[in-house]
């Protein structure tokens, strides 16, 4: 089913990026900001989006599975409030390497200032992309209803808490306004 979405999706876009003449679609057009390839990677994101919401939805959702939806909502809130997602400072890779190990949630820190208010200001621009909206409209509900169900887990309630955190301050007006130097 996801494959034919992803189908009809290709076929309705790829007008956009084809060459007239043959109906291909040349390096420059995939590969340039905005092109098909960063389209392609949104809705890949906005995939993912839908399959944690589905996990944090779960009634009787395992707190693990929980655990791991959350921490990768975080990282997507981090990598969009990030100026350079695709960087790799041996800070930010060790963080990644935290975060995908499932490490302990006080391994890996807590969101910067710098990321909090970088994220305000990508908030307070517009500048959000369809999965990160999605992720502000429906996170907060289970993202506290997993913190309700799993109380006494360190993995969700540490994810839960960074993420809601780095979500309601990405929304402040005052947090975009605040100076990181």
């Amino acid at each position: 089913a996801e494959v034919d979405r992803l189908r009809g999706w290709v076929d309705q876009h790829w007008p956009r990026f084809a060459s007239p003449e043959d109906d291909l679609v040349r390096l420059p057009a995939f590969a340039r900001e905005g092109g098909l390839a960063s389209l392609l990677l949104e809705r890949a994101a906005l995939v993912r989006v839908r399959r944690a919401l589905a996990k944090l939805s779960e009634p009787r959702g395992e707190a693990g599975a929980q655990a791991e939806a959350l921490a990768f909502l975080y990282r997507l809130a981090m990598d969009q409030g990030t100026s350079s997602p695709s960087s790799s400072s041996s800070s930010s890779s060790r963080k990644k390497k935290l975060h995908e190990s499932g490490a302990a949630f006080t391994a890996a820190g807590a969101p910067s200032a710098a990321d909090v208010v970088r994220c305000a200001r990508r908030w307070c621009q517009g500048q959000w992309t369809e999965p990160v909206e999605m992720l502000y409209s429906e996170v907060f509900p289970l993202a506290i209803a997993a913190l309700t169900r799993h109380a006494g887990h360190a993995q969700v309630v540490g994810w839960a808490c960074r993420l809601l955190t780095l979500l309601l301050l990405g929304l402040c007006r005052a947090a975009a306004a605040t100076s990181t130097e």
